[in-house]
């Protein structure tokens, strides 16, 4: 499933569904009930009449899901599935995905660029300049670096690529370091005032 959604703009909901379930040779005798729980399941079934072009892109999104899903592959590949969709309709993504891989087995590799989706991975590789730089848990890919976050230990994985090479790169004690503090009370004053230097 790429980025750009894989569907025909001429077709309803529907009629994308059972098109692909005929291209990918879902047999004759299930297409109809395969189709029908890929509406259910991923939540379709007010919009199996629309046009894909007049459907929200989180709903489009779905869409593009179920179309890959209606032949039950044992291995699905996303590019970027959650480019430019809202927190909500995401987070929903994010919970079907789960579901695929825990209840259907489906092995799911996803490339992404948010540190807070490819955290709820079980696996993860980071990767710089097509070379994989670390491969592991999420947590022990943050541990390995003994960073707080994951994105704090991507950064540190870049630096130690060289990406500060060609484009600078701040770790996490450089950016503490020129963050602005709290300004202190002025101890001598009642009124509130801070202190300036």
């Amino acid at each position: 499933m790429s980025q750009a959604f894989s569907l025909y703009s001429e077709l309803t909901v529907f009629q994308n569904l059972e098109l692909h379930a005929r291209l990918f040779h879902v047999p004759e005798e299930k297409r109809d009930a395969r189709v029908q729980e890929m509406v259910e399941r991923f939540g379709l079934k007010d919009v199996t009449d629309s046009l894909p072009e007049n459907l929200p892109l989180g709903i489009r999104q779905r869409l593009s899901l179920a179309v890959a899903m209606v032949h039950q592959p044992e291995l699905l590949i996303l590019d970027e599935p959650t480019s430019g969709v809202d927190p909500i309709a995401r987070d929903g993504f994010w919970r079907l995905l789960i579901e695929l891989s825990r209840r259907d087995k489906v092995t799911i590799f996803i490339s992404t660029h948010f540190m807070n989706e490819a955290e709820r991975c079980d696996r993860m590789s980071l990767m710089h300049a097509g070379k994989v730089l670390i491969s592991d848990t999420p947590a022990k890919i943050t541990e390995s670096k003994q960073a707080d976050t994951l994105e704090q230990a991507f950064i540190e994985y870049l630096i130690d690529a060289g990406a500060g090479d060609d484009v600078p790169v701040m770790t996490a004690e450089e950016m503490q370091a020129i963050t602005p503090q709290e300004p202190e009370k002025d101890e001598q004053s009642d009124d509130g005032k801070f202190k300036l230097g």
